[in-house]
């Protein structure tokens, strides 16, 4: 990275390029439907959904965008049991998810959320522990 300001803000967007271009293509799909409503970035309103909020035929639609340097697998675990970053110290990314979907849907009557990453669904997981029966 150059040391420069300008070099700062060139690895900045280069970060986020992945983000902007899922981005986009949701933009674009709503352009092309006809039934792009509203558009908001960063949408403050949105709780952890708020890195994208389209509305599409009258539907919000919230979207949290999560890059990997390295993807990897994503766990259930991992999903349902780890603090989601910037969400608080007790709060997953499930429940984060939740809260986004409540958000929107105090003013949108019907709302969807969506988590967009490059990790893929992980096939190691164990859901229970080691020696015990049943299923989980």
């Amino acid at each position: 990275m150059s040391g420069t300001p300008a070099g700062g803000e060139r690895s900045a967007v280069r970060g986020y390029l992945w983000q902007y271009d899922h981005a986009a293509a949701r933009v674009y799909e709503g352009l092309l439907a006809g039934d792009l409503d509203l558009l908001r970035l960063t949408d403050p309103e949105a709780g952890r959904v708020d890195d994208l909020v389209l509305v599409r035929g009258g539907r919000a639609h919230g979207y949290q965008f999560r890059s990997s340097k390295f993807p990897s697998g994503l766990t259930f675990r991992q999903l349902t049991d780890e603090p989601a970053s910037g969400s608080g110290p007790s709060q997953s990314l499930a429940a984060a998810l939740a809260e986004g979907w409540q958000r929107l849907r105090s003013s949108w009557r019907d709302a969807e959320v969506h988590l967009v990453t490059e990790k893929y669904a992980s096939t190691s997981e164990r859901l229970i522990a080691d020696g015990a029966t049943g299923r989980p």
